[in-house]
């Protein structure tokens, strides 16, 4: 009954009274039950900000430069579905908004920090990179992506502009 009135359209705030479960307990229904879940049904609101979360699904030469430069300058937080690009340059932060189609607002991370930061919140993004390999828990050596061969200069062209480099087996 639940998942007949999601996939019919109805918000969860509409499902709540006729199932009497919580916001909480019919997500985990859907769940449980594989249902992919849109955003607008179960929240209510859109996006606040928008970005294209299919940016890493497929290979282009914007997007493996951005993957290159995410490797050196970014992380995927932990504790959020979020990925962070810090870079003292302002311009490339906006040009990656740009590429992944993303409405952005710049900022700090914390309250001394001085570094521009793009933040991203995207689960889709979060495990997309994830199949790739990257994850919360990256350090100093990332496991060279499966690149292919005719995005390789752009990939490397990223880990250059954000400072890194390479061993023959490793992303440092």
């Amino acid at each position: 009954m639940i998942i007949e009135m999601y996939k019919s359209g109805m918000p969860f705030k509409e499902m709540r009274p006729i199932v009497g479960l919580s916001d909480r307990a019919i997500r985990n229904v859907m769940y449980k039950h594989g249902i992919e879940m849109n955003r607008m049904q179960f929240s209510g609101q859109p996006r606040k900000h928008k970005v294209n979360e299919d940016f890493f699904k497929s290979w282009s030469h914007e997007m493996a430069w951005v993957l290159g430069l995410f490797i050196t300058d970014g992380h995927v937080n932990r504790s959020t579905h979020s990925i962070v690009f810090a870079q003292k340059d302002e311009r490339i932060l906006k040009y990656i908004a740009k590429c992944m189609g993303a409405h952005y607002v710049l900022g700090a991370k914390g309250p001394t920090a001085t570094t521009p930061t793009l933040i991203i919140n995207s689960k889709m993004i979060k495990k997309d990179l994830e199949k790739m390999g990257i994850t919360s828990n990256k350090s100093f050596n990332v496991p060279f992506p499966d690149v292919p061969k005719e995005f390789l200069p752009s990939f490397i062209r990223g880990v250059i502009d954000g400072d890194g480099g390479w061993t023959g087996k490793a992303i440092l």
